[in-house]
């Protein structure tokens, strides 16, 4: 059989247009791979997105509703306490007032115990102190400063309350995967 000789511009002709097919071929292929690289991520992207988006409604949810319960825990106790403390002339009447006279003694040992300074000695003794001198602090007036003390102690134990609530439900969301845990 005899062999065919082509001229050699024609055979390199199709070598490079054989190279060339195989350049675009596999430019192709991985052009390809690319794409679906990309379609992948978008596909996660998306998930990543909408669990973030969970995640925070769950949170903004939570602390909607502590808010709300502090805010209104906080009108009724403000409230309560302008009325308490409204209602002192009709509780301690002027002749009350008038009749009684709270000893000094007393009136140290309530701000004592209000400052809570921590000292070693909680009242201090001084040379000549009668804790039963007269304070000149009408019964009207420390009734109002009990009443409003104990209305700011009611507010921060309502704090407080509000706060351990949103933990506790904070916590179960992160248990239940809604804040975060297992979202990956």
């Amino acid at each position: 059989m005899p062999i065919i000789k082509l001229p050699k511009l024609l055979t390199l002709d199709a070598v490079a247009l054989v190279a060339l097919a195989c350049l675009l071929a596999g430019w192709k292929l991985r052009d390809a791979d690319y794409q679906r690289h990309l379609k992948k991520d978008a596909v996660e992207t998306i998930k990543v997105i909408a669990a973030a988006r969970r995640i925070e409604a769950a949170g903004v949810e939570i602390a909607h509703r502590a808010s709300t319960a502090y805010a209104e825990g906080r009108t009724k106790i403000e409230t309560r306490t302008r009325t308490i403390i409204e209602r002192i002339p009709y509780y301690v009447t002027r002749q009350a007032d008038a009749s009684c006279t709270l000893p000094i003694g007393l009136i140290r040992l309530h701000n004592e115990a209000a400052t809570a300074s921590g000292g070693d000695t909680p009242l201090p003794s001084t040379p000549g102190f009668n804790p039963d001198a007269p304070s000149g602090v009408a019964l009207s007036e420390y009734g109002g400063v009990v009443a409003g003390n104990y209305g700011k102690f009611h507010l921060l134990q309502s704090e407080v309350t509000v706060w351990r609530k949103w933990y506790e439900d904070a916590a179960k969301a992160w248990e239940e995967g809604r804040l975060g845990k297992g979202d990956k």
